[in-house]
């Protein structure tokens, strides 16, 4: 299992649906096994961790995320990359 984990800085106008909007484009894509997104509680900062079943397919999904942001997004991704899940519970 692979994972596309990724760190964002929250703009003005960032909602929870935002969240929940990036999640559902996210669960459509092949391999999509679960995911999850967390904001700090002051608000200005979001982590996620999406899992997919193979490393192909969590790549796919990242650069289709990163290719379709628009440039006025309430969400500013400052890193994201896919990763080998080691452990998952």
């Amino acid at each position: 299992m692979y994972a596309v984990v990724g760190i964002s800085r929250l703009k003005p106008g960032a909602t929870t649906e935002v969240a929940k909007g990036i999640l559902g484009g996210m669960r459509e894509a092949p391999g999509f096994v679960s995911g999850t997104v967390a904001w700090s509680t002051d608000g200005e900062r979001g982590r996620s961790m999406i899992l997919f079943a193979s490393e192909d397919e969590a790549q796919a999904a990242l650069e289709r995320t990163l290719a379709n942001m628009p440039a006025d997004s309430p969400i500013e991704i400052e890193s994201a990359e896919v990763c080998e899940v080691v452990a998952h519970a």
